[in-house]
């Protein structure tokens, strides 16, 4: 019988992104392409407004290029940030799909809004790996990762919350419970509005606009 080679933790470690990164694009793909076989889960109504949890202090992160990034580095046009990880099997697709259909509502003006992915999961969740996964979906998303209590500082502030999972005992690979709201901060970087999961594109373009109006 013919022995398979045993693998290192490096070469496991990259099977895994690759499969994530495969399965994604093919979800991807039928959302796009095949709506009558996939099924999205029901629109949730549109945002509500942050009100006094406005204010956000500042945060210190690594973006997918290998880049020390802060919320203030974004200031001078809005911003909507999401918080999930590359290995995620449906939540995390679907939002940056919804980016993707926000982008499209937005058309040109698009291109004046940033669109953020704050991983839940630095253990996995390299600059590199992060960089490869959202080039799945566009080039443009921007993917930052870092130390867990800098990312729990993020998450606490905006009232998300997320737990690792405990890992399967023969493979070593886990999930990541999180929340899955989309967060919409204006041009100051101030918190501005809350999505559920699957709000409608055209609901968020629309209270994007306002922001956009002017040089």
């Amino acid at each position: 019988m013919l022995k398979m080679p045993k693998l290192t933790e490096n070469q496991k470690l990259g099977l895994s992104i690759v499969g994530a990164i495969v399965v994604t694009a093919a979800f991807g793909v039928l959302l796009s392409v095949a709506p009558d076989f996939v099924q999205r889960p029901q629109r949730a109504p549109s945002g509500v407004a942050a009100g006094k949890y406005r204010a956000v202090s500042d945060f210190e992160l690594t973006d997918q290029t290998g880049k020390s990034v802060r919320l203030s580095d974004f200031r001078g046009r809005p911003l909507l940030l999401a918080f999930g990880y590359t290995q995620c099997p449906d939540i995390c697709p679907l939002t940056l799909a919804d980016f993707k259909a926000v982008k499209r509502e937005l058309g040109a003006d698009s291109e004046r809004v940033t669109f953020v992915l704050v991983s839940l999961d630095p253990e996995r969740d390299t600059p590199a790996v992060l960089q490869r996964y959202l080039a799945v979906f566009d080039k443009s998303f921007v993917g930052l990762t870092g130390p867990d209590a800098q990312v729990r500082r993020l998450t606490d502030q905006l009232d998300a919350s997320y737990e690792k999972q405990k890992p399967d005992p023969e493979s070593g690979a886990y999930s990541v419970a999180h929340t899955s709201f989309i967060y919409l901060f204006d041009a100051q970087g101030k918190w501005s509005m809350t999505y559920p999961f699957q709000s409608p594109a055209e609901a968020i373009a629309k209270d994007l606009q306002p922001m956009l109006v002017g040089p």
